[in-house]
Protein backbone atom coordinates (compact mmCIF):
# COMPACT_ATOMS: atom_id res chain seq x y z
CA UNK A 1 0.00 0.00 0.00
CA UNK A 2 1.27 3.54 -1.06
CA UNK A 3 0.31 7.12 -0.41
CA UNK A 4 -0.30 9.98 -2.82
CA UNK A 5 0.20 13.32 -1.50
CA UNK A 6 -0.63 15.88 -4.31
CA UNK A 7 -0.42 19.48 -4.19
CA UNK A 8 -3.94 20.15 -2.93
CA UNK A 9 -3.10 18.96 -0.13
CA UNK A 10 -5.32 15.49 -0.20
CA UNK A 11 -3.96 12.07 0.40
CA UNK A 12 -4.65 8.77 -1.55
CA UNK A 13 -3.95 5.25 -0.24
CA UNK A 14 -3.24 3.10 -3.61
CA UNK A 15 -2.51 -0.72 -3.86
CA UNK A 16 -0.02 -1.77 -6.05
CA UNK A 17 -0.55 -4.56 -8.56
CA UNK A 18 2.27 -6.92 -10.21
CA UNK A 19 1.35 -8.27 -13.58
CA UNK A 20 3.91 -10.03 -16.05
CA UNK A 21 6.54 -8.19 -13.71
CA UNK A 22 5.37 -4.47 -14.01
CA UNK A 23 3.92 -2.91 -11.16
CA UNK A 24 0.79 -1.17 -11.35
CA UNK A 25 -1.75 1.53 -9.36
CA UNK A 26 -4.76 -0.78 -8.71
CA UNK A 27 -7.23 -0.27 -5.85
CA UNK A 28 -7.47 3.74 -4.79
CA UNK A 29 -6.16 4.75 -7.98
CA UNK A 30 -9.13 5.95 -10.21
CA UNK A 31 -10.44 8.09 -7.16
CA UNK A 32 -7.10 9.84 -7.61
CA UNK A 33 -7.31 10.45 -11.23
CA UNK A 34 -10.91 11.03 -10.51
CA UNK A 35 -10.56 13.84 -7.93
CA UNK A 36 -7.39 15.57 -9.94
CA UNK A 37 -9.54 15.52 -13.12
CA UNK A 38 -6.52 13.85 -15.02
CA UNK A 39 -6.71 13.84 -18.74
CA UNK A 40 -4.74 11.43 -21.28
CA UNK A 41 -1.73 14.03 -21.89
CA UNK A 42 -1.41 15.42 -18.69
CA UNK A 43 2.26 14.88 -17.55
CA UNK A 44 2.54 13.41 -13.67
CA UNK A 45 5.85 13.87 -11.45
CA UNK A 46 6.15 11.11 -8.33
CA UNK A 47 9.22 11.98 -5.61
CA UNK A 48 9.57 9.41 -2.93
CA UNK A 49 9.64 10.83 0.06
CA UNK A 50 10.11 7.27 2.22
CA UNK A 51 9.57 3.68 0.97
CA UNK A 52 5.77 4.18 0.93
CA UNK A 53 4.98 7.39 0.29
CA UNK A 54 5.24 9.81 -3.04
CA UNK A 55 4.69 13.70 -3.61
CA UNK A 56 2.38 13.99 -7.13
CA UNK A 57 2.88 17.38 -9.07
CA UNK A 58 0.73 17.28 -11.73
CA UNK A 59 1.41 18.97 -15.47
CA UNK A 60 -0.87 19.37 -18.15
CA UNK A 61 0.66 19.03 -22.11
CA UNK A 62 2.16 22.49 -22.17
CA UNK A 63 4.08 21.81 -18.93
CA UNK A 64 2.49 24.07 -17.07
CA UNK A 65 0.89 23.25 -13.49
CA UNK A 66 -2.69 22.26 -13.40
CA UNK A 67 -4.82 24.61 -11.83
CA UNK A 68 -5.11 23.42 -7.85
CA UNK A 69 -8.16 22.46 -5.89
CA UNK A 70 -9.11 23.24 -2.95
CA UNK A 71 -12.09 21.53 -1.55
CA UNK A 72 -13.44 21.43 1.74
CA UNK A 73 -15.23 18.32 2.96
CA UNK A 74 -18.56 17.79 1.77
CA UNK A 75 -21.29 18.22 3.87
CA UNK A 76 -24.23 16.05 4.23
CA UNK A 77 -26.48 17.10 1.84
CA UNK A 78 -24.58 19.65 0.25
CA UNK A 79 -22.30 19.82 -2.66
CA UNK A 80 -18.36 20.13 -1.74
CA UNK A 81 -17.54 23.69 -2.37
CA UNK A 82 -14.66 23.92 -4.68
CA UNK A 83 -12.40 26.78 -5.82
CA UNK A 84 -10.22 27.04 -9.54
CA UNK A 85 -7.13 29.07 -8.43
CA UNK A 86 -6.25 30.43 -12.08
CA UNK A 87 -5.70 33.80 -13.96
CA UNK A 88 -3.07 34.84 -11.31
CA UNK A 89 0.24 36.04 -13.09
CA UNK A 90 3.14 35.55 -9.95
CA UNK A 91 6.20 37.01 -9.38
CA UNK A 92 8.83 34.30 -10.27
CA UNK A 93 11.81 33.46 -8.81
CA UNK A 94 14.60 33.71 -11.39
CA UNK A 95 18.50 33.60 -11.75
CA UNK A 96 20.96 34.22 -15.08
CA UNK A 97 24.33 32.31 -16.08
CA UNK A 98 26.49 32.64 -18.64
CA UNK A 99 27.25 28.68 -19.66
CA UNK A 100 31.29 28.13 -18.96
CA UNK A 101 33.48 25.39 -19.93
CA UNK A 102 32.72 23.48 -16.64
CA UNK A 103 29.36 23.27 -16.40
CA UNK A 104 29.84 20.14 -18.87
CA UNK A 105 28.38 18.22 -16.32
CA UNK A 106 26.70 19.98 -14.05
CA UNK A 107 25.24 23.81 -13.13
CA UNK A 108 25.69 25.54 -10.08
CA UNK A 109 22.97 27.81 -9.06
CA UNK A 110 23.10 29.91 -5.57
CA UNK A 111 21.04 28.42 -2.28
CA UNK A 112 19.06 31.86 -2.25
CA UNK A 113 17.39 30.59 -5.38
CA UNK A 114 16.29 27.25 -4.10
CA UNK A 115 14.92 28.93 -0.71
CA UNK A 116 13.39 31.49 -2.37
CA UNK A 117 11.21 29.55 -4.96
CA UNK A 118 10.40 26.98 -1.93
CA UNK A 119 12.20 24.01 -3.12
CA UNK A 120 14.14 23.24 0.09
CA UNK A 121 16.42 20.03 0.18
CA UNK A 122 15.17 18.37 -2.64
CA UNK A 123 16.52 15.59 -4.26
CA UNK A 124 15.85 16.01 -7.75
CA UNK A 125 13.81 18.94 -9.92
CA UNK A 126 12.01 18.83 -13.14
CA UNK A 127 13.76 21.32 -15.78
CA UNK A 128 11.40 22.65 -18.72
CA UNK A 129 13.88 23.63 -21.68
CA UNK A 130 13.19 24.43 -25.32
CA UNK A 131 12.32 21.19 -26.56
CA UNK A 132 11.03 19.28 -23.30
CA UNK A 133 11.15 18.14 -20.07
CA UNK A 134 14.32 16.79 -18.15
CA UNK A 135 14.40 15.66 -14.44
CA UNK A 136 17.71 16.39 -13.05
CA UNK A 137 19.20 15.31 -9.64
CA UNK A 138 20.56 17.84 -6.95
CA UNK A 139 23.29 17.60 -4.85
CA UNK A 140 23.77 20.73 -2.14
CA UNK A 141 26.46 22.60 -0.63
CA UNK A 142 27.03 25.50 1.61
CA UNK A 143 26.08 28.11 -0.95
CA UNK A 144 24.77 26.61 -4.22
CA UNK A 145 22.79 23.72 -5.20
CA UNK A 146 24.11 21.61 -7.98
CA UNK A 147 22.21 20.48 -11.13
CA UNK A 148 24.38 16.52 -11.60
CA UNK A 149 22.77 14.16 -13.57
CA UNK A 150 20.16 14.78 -16.54
CA UNK A 151 22.44 18.32 -16.75
CA UNK A 152 24.66 17.11 -19.75
CA UNK A 153 21.77 15.52 -21.87
CA UNK A 154 19.90 19.06 -21.16
CA UNK A 155 22.33 20.61 -23.07
CA UNK A 156 23.30 18.30 -25.65
CA UNK A 157 19.44 18.13 -26.70
CA UNK A 158 18.82 21.45 -26.64
CA UNK A 159 22.01 22.76 -28.61
CA UNK A 160 23.51 24.76 -25.73
CA UNK A 161 26.93 25.87 -25.42
CA UNK A 162 29.61 27.78 -24.27
CA UNK A 163 28.94 31.60 -24.06
CA UNK A 164 25.26 31.08 -24.10
CA UNK A 165 23.10 32.50 -21.79
CA UNK A 166 20.36 30.72 -19.69
CA UNK A 167 17.58 32.19 -17.35
CA UNK A 168 16.14 30.12 -14.92
CA UNK A 169 12.67 30.91 -13.38
CA UNK A 170 10.64 28.73 -10.55
CA UNK A 171 6.79 30.29 -10.55
CA UNK A 172 5.07 29.57 -7.46
CA UNK A 173 2.33 26.69 -7.18
CA UNK A 174 4.36 24.70 -10.17
CA UNK A 175 5.64 22.44 -7.70
CA UNK A 176 9.48 21.58 -8.44
CA UNK A 177 9.17 22.80 -11.93
CA UNK A 178 12.01 25.12 -13.20
CA UNK A 179 11.81 26.93 -16.48
CA UNK A 180 15.07 27.15 -18.08
CA UNK A 181 15.51 29.57 -21.72
CA UNK A 182 18.50 30.25 -23.30
CA UNK A 183 18.22 34.60 -23.31
CA UNK A 184 21.41 35.05 -25.61
CA UNK A 185 23.43 32.77 -28.06
CA UNK A 186 27.23 33.44 -27.78
CA UNK A 187 27.23 36.37 -26.09
CA UNK A 188 26.07 39.22 -23.51
CA UNK A 189 22.57 38.84 -22.41
CA UNK A 190 20.03 41.25 -24.40
CA UNK A 191 17.83 42.41 -21.45
CA UNK A 192 20.46 44.54 -19.60
CA UNK A 193 23.94 44.11 -19.07
CA UNK A 194 25.50 41.13 -18.01
CA UNK A 195 26.95 42.56 -14.67
CA UNK A 196 22.67 43.24 -14.03
CA UNK A 197 21.93 40.15 -15.30
CA UNK A 198 24.61 37.90 -13.47
CA UNK A 199 22.86 38.65 -9.49
CA UNK A 200 22.45 35.88 -7.26
CA UNK A 201 18.57 36.36 -7.39
CA UNK A 202 16.68 38.41 -9.37
CA UNK A 203 13.49 38.82 -7.57
CA UNK A 204 11.23 40.16 -10.39
CA UNK A 205 8.19 40.19 -12.27
CA UNK A 206 9.08 39.28 -16.15
CA UNK A 207 6.57 41.10 -18.47
CA UNK A 208 6.54 41.32 -21.97
CA UNK A 209 7.61 45.33 -21.62
CA UNK A 210 10.74 44.70 -19.52
CA UNK A 211 12.62 41.91 -21.68
CA UNK A 212 11.54 41.35 -25.76
CA UNK A 213 11.37 37.51 -26.69
CA UNK A 214 14.70 37.01 -28.13
CA UNK A 215 15.90 34.83 -30.55
CA UNK A 216 15.88 31.38 -28.95
CA UNK A 217 13.76 31.03 -26.57
CA UNK A 218 10.51 29.62 -25.60
CA UNK A 219 7.39 30.17 -24.57
CA UNK A 220 5.63 28.79 -21.08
Amino acid sequence: MLTLYSDSGNSWRVRIKVEQGSYFFNNGWSKFVKYRDLEIGDFLVFFLVDSSTFDVFIYNRTACAKNIILAAKKRKGRSPRVEFVSGVTPKSVSYVMVVKGYNKYYAGIPRCFTEEAGLGKVSMVMIKGPSGMWPMMTTFSSKQVLLSVGWSKFLHENEIVIGDTLLFEHVPNTGHLIHVQVVNKDGAGNCGSLAELQQLCVLEEHSSNQCPQPRGAFKS
